[in-house]
């Protein structure tokens, strides 16, 4: 698949999509390995992600799911705004799963 420069991210994310056949997924699955590790991230219980904010060096959100690497410890939450990468993603994600299901 050749995704021009300049294109618009969405409409390239479809189109690879598409081109590659990717299955639907469970809500998230895209977003279950560490940027930093490739370790798998699991959601915290509220126990853990207390204890998480409490010990964090810098800023962790006060409220809302925490999920950590099981490699390296990492902490990821979803922004607050909604428009991160992160947050585009599942999005997209979601988006392609329910038109494959449409399409069964």
């Amino acid at each position: 698949v050749v995704v021009e420069a300049g294109s618009d991210v969405d409409a390239a994310f479809r189109a690879v999509a598409e081109k590659a056949r990717l299955d639907a997924v469970p809500e998230c699955a895209a977003l279950t390995r560490c940027v930093k590790c490739n370790g798998v991230i699991r959601e915290l219980s509220e126990e853990d992600a207390a204890s998480r904010r409490a010990t964090a060096e810098g800023w962790v959100p006060s409220e809302g799911e925490i999920f950590a690497c099981d490699g390296c410890g990492q902490l990821f939450w979803w922004g607050g705004s909604g428009r991160g990468s992160a947050a585009r993603a599942k999005e997209l994600c979601d988006s392609l799963r329910d038109a494959a299901a449409a399409a069964r």
